[in-house]
């Protein structure tokens, strides 16, 4: 996968760990409810994704997340992210 795919999966991941903890907040003993564990392991795959294959490919190093739909080259080596 591309590294805008992958970047992708990660704004999905964390979308829908940030809808699963909204959903077990609303229950009435959230630190009970099935939702908060899956919005927790939901976000820990977020992260997980974004620091191990968020990466340039030529460089290794992670790439930032600010403005990442726009990233075309690797803002430390210039090297083409497309």
């Amino acid at each position: 996968m591309r590294v805008k795919q992958w970047n992708t999966v990660t704004t999905a991941l964390t979308v829908a760990g940030v809808l699963a903890g909204v959903v077990a907040l609303l229950s009435q003993r959230p630190q009970a409810h099935p939702a908060s564990y899956i919005a927790l392991a939901l976000l820990a795959a977020a992260a997980a994704v974004h620091f191990w294959k968020f990466r340039c490919p030529a460089c290794h190093r992670v790439l930032p997340n600010q403005n990442a739909a726009r990233i075309t080259h690797c803002p430390f080596c210039g090297a083409s992210l497309e």
